[in-house]
């Protein structure tokens, strides 16, 4: 990582935050909700962002890792694609079946 790269060995993790101040006309008190994911949904990738209600105190998401899983797509071609889509609910269509069918081919 560039901290170990700059020799900052005790630095796990770098975060950068925003934070949004707005400032409402007089006759406004307060937004709706609906405006408010409005305006989130503008300012916030959802994909890599998360808005944080409370300060927090830790970065461990509690997430435990699993073992690499292997598809055999050279061996048993779609059908190997189609089975792992189903047992971990990945979502692919027969758009994604095929492609990576053939791409791995």
């Amino acid at each position: 990582s560039i901290c170990s790269a700059c020799n900052l060995k005790q630095i796990d993790r770098l975060e950068k935050s925003r934070r949004y101040h707005f400032v409402l006309s007089p006759s406004s008190s307060s937004l709706s909700p609906a405006a408010l994911d409005v305006i989130k949904g503008m300012l916030h990738d959802k994909m890599t962002e998360q808005e944080y209600l409370t300060p927090i105190s830790s970065f461990d998401s509690g997430a435990v890792t699993q073992e690499v899983q292997t598809v055999p797509i050279m061996k048993e071609g779609r059908k190997a694609l189609e089975a792992i889509n189903e047992t971990k609910g990945l979502g692919f269509d027969d758009f994604d079946l095929d492609y990576y069918t053939n791409l791995f081919k």
